[in-house]
């Protein structure tokens, strides 16, 4: 799959979320990517996986997207 071709599906996908939700108003896809790219994944040198403290809009966006997981 090509990275454009995937860029657009992950595009399509937060508008179509969006647009469940009734928020396309409120909030563009690109707000939607840059408040979830704050979400940070902090690995210790243990090997355990925490999460960075998150900005509440950041959590407010992510709870639209119940199965995804951020990447790091």
């Amino acid at each position: 799959m090509s990275r454009p071709f995937l860029a657009l599906r992950v595009y399509f996908h937060i508008l179509k979320r969006l647009r469940e939700k009734e928020l396309t108003e409120k909030i563009s896809v690109k707000e939607v990517l840059y408040e979830l790219s704050k979400i940070r994944k902090i690995i210790g040198p243990s090997g355990k996986e925490t999460f960075a403290k998150t900005p509440k809009k950041a959590r407010k966006i992510a709870q639209l997207f119940p199965k995804a997981e951020p990447m790091g």
